[in-house]
C-alpha cells in the first residue's frame, strides 16, 4: 500500500515537472522572467539562459537550440577577448503601445560589457519572447 502511494506520489511530482509553465500575463511577470533569464547569463550559463527563453518563445525548440548553440561559440570567443562575467544590471524598459516590450541589458564583464535586449510580445491575453540578441555596441546605449 505505501509503496502504490509513493509511486503515485512520484508520478505526479514527474507530471507536475514537465507541464508547462505559468503564461506571462502582466508586465510583472515578462519583467521578472526577463531577470530569471539574464540570471543566468550572470551565471555564464548560456544553455540555462536559452532553455529558460524557451519557455515563452513560440519559435520551433530546434530554431532556438541553433540559436543557442551559435550564441554559445560566439561567447566563448567573447570570455577571451571580455574577460569573466561580473554581473548583469537591467538599464531600461521600453513600451511601444501597449503590446511591445524591449528590456535592455548591461552585461558587465572584466575589460568590456556586453548589450542584452530582449522583445516580448503580447498577445490577446499573454507575453511571448519576440526576440533577443546581444553585441558589444555600447555606444548605442547613448542618446545622441
Amino acid at each position: 500500500m505505501r509503496m502504490a502511494a509513493l509511486a503515485t506520489g512520484l508520478l505526479i511530482c514527474v507530471a507536475a515537472s514537465g507541464a508547462a509553465p505559468p503564461p506571462l500575463t502582466s508586465e510583472a511577470d515578462v519583467r521578472q522572467f526577463a531577470d530569471a533569464v539574464m540570471a543566468f547569463v550572470a551565471k555564464d550559463d548560456t544553455d540555462a539562459a536559452f532553455a529558460k527563453l524557451k519557455e515563452h518563445w513560440p519559435l520551433p525548440a530546434n530554431e532556438i537550440d541553433s540559436l543557442a548553440t551559435k550564441t554559445l561559440a560566439a561567447r566563448n570567443t567573447v570570455a577571451d577577448r571580455y574577460g569573466a562575467v561580473l554581473n548583469v544590471v537591467l538599464l531600461k524598459q521600453e513600451a511601444v503601445g501597449d503590446s511591445l516590450l524591449r528590456y535592455t541589458y548591461l552585461e558587465r564583464r572584466r575589460h568590456h560589457p556586453l548589450r542584452w535586449l530582449i522583445y516580448f510580445y503580447r498577445s490577446d491575453t499573454e507575453w511571448f519572447v519576440d526576440g533577443t540578441s546581444w553585441d558589444d555596441q555600447i555606444q548605442s546605449l547613448f542618446t545622441k
